[in-house]
């Protein structure tokens, strides 16, 4: 596996983490974001 792979597969684990810790907070912000988006489509 080569460096790089290496890099994003930590990055992707450490980002996992992180929404895991941050669970509520990024559930908020990503259904915010949908209802911004489905909002976007309405019109």
């Amino acid at each position: 596996m080569s460096f790089k792979k290496n890099m994003m597969r930590g990055l992707a684990m450490a980002g996992f983490a992180d929404m895991a810790y941050m669970n509520d907070s990024m559930a908020k912000t990503m259904t915010e974001l949908g209802h911004q988006i489905l909002a976007d489509q309405d019109k």
